[in-house]
C-alpha cells in the first residue's frame, strides 16, 4: 500500500468512527423491520425503507466526500467543492425523505381509540322510606 493510499485509508476509517453510531442505528432499525414485517406490515414497510434509505445515503456520502476531500496532485478545488455542495444538498434531501418514512411508520396504521360513553353522574338512590323529590 502506498502512502498516499494508507493516509486516505486512515482518514476513511477515523471519519466512518464519527458516523458509526448512527449508521449502527439505521442498520438496526432495518433488522427490526424486517424481524416485525409479518405482525405489523405496513409499519415495518415503511421502517425498513426509512433505514435503509437513511443508511444507504450515509455511507454514500461518507464514502463519496471522504473521496473528494482525498488531496491529490493537480486537483481542481472549486470543483470538488461544487461537486460536495450538490452532494450534500441531495443527501439532505434523501435523509430527510428517510426520516419522514420512519416518521410516517410511527403514525400510519394505528388503531383510533374508541369513544368512551361518559359516566352518568352519581346519584344517591333514596333511603328506604323517603320520597323522591323531583326538581324542577
Amino acid at each position: 500500500m502506498a502512502k498516499g493510499d494508507s493516509g486516505f485509508f486512515i482518514f476513511l476509517l477515523t471519519r466512518l468512527a464519527v458516523r458509526a453510531p448512527g449508521m449502527l442505528v439505521y442498520l438496526a432499525g432495518v433488522v427490526l423491520a424486517l424481524l416485525n414485517l409479518r405482525r405489523h406490515r405496513t409499519p415495518a414497510v415503511l421502517t425498513l425503507l426509512g433505514s435503509a434509505l437513511l443508511l444507504l445515503v450515509a455511507t454514500t456520502s461518507l464514502l463519496l466526500e471522504s473521496f473528494l476531500l482525498r488531496p491529490r496532485a493537480g486537483e481542481d478545488l472549486e470543483r470538488n467543492v461544487r461537486l460536495m455542495a450538490g452532494f450534500g444538498f441531495a443527501a439532505a434531501i434523501l435523509h430527510a425523505l428517510g426520516f419522514a418514512l420512519v416518521l410516517a411508520a410511527v403514525f400510519l396504521g394505528r388503531l383510533r381509540p374508541v369513544p368512551v360513553a361518559p359516566r352518568p353522574e352519581a346519584v344517591p338512590s333514596p333511603a328506604a322510606g323517603e320520597e323522591t323529590r323531583f326538581r324542577a
